[in-house]
């Protein structure tokens, strides 16, 4: 399992996700002060990329990308679908630790209903400090 833990400011704090992260059973995380306005997000990138590259030195083994809730790696269904299917193409897992699509998605199975997700983006958008 590798964790993506991400805040959108330098005032609030990444612990909590940490520690969630560490008792999913993640072995190494990432973590950034970022907002999701930002394209590049060197962190994810990061996580993506030896996501990855585990699974390629060792096509076999299970590989879950595992972030804490819906709105770290992504604002909108958009770019969650694109992540997800990034990570199906490349035979890796996703979980979600808290929220409506709580759980391990399976590269070879469907990738997470995203209509919830539409409804978290206004959640998103209306949070200012996030």
């Amino acid at each position: 399992r590798i964790g993506y833990a991400r805040c959108s400011t330098k005032e609030q704090e990444l612990d909590s996700q940490v520690v969630a992260l560490r008792a999913a059973g993640c072995t190494r995380i990432f973590a950034e002060k970022i907002s999701t306005r930002i394209q590049m997000r060197p962190e994810l990138a990061a996580a993506l990329a030896l996501c990855r590259d585990i699974k390629s030195a060792a096509p076999g083994q299970s590989v879950i990308f595992t972030v804490h809730e819906l709105k770290r790696p992504a604002r909108n269904a958009a770019e969650l679908m694109a992540l997800a299917g990034g990570l199906q193409a490349a035979g890796i897992q996703l979980e979600l630790l808290t929220g409506p699509l709580t759980g391990i998605y399976d590269p070879s199975g469907p990738p997470p209903c995203i209509a919830p997700a539409d409804a978290d983006q206004r959640s998103i958008s209306l949070d200012a400090s996030d």
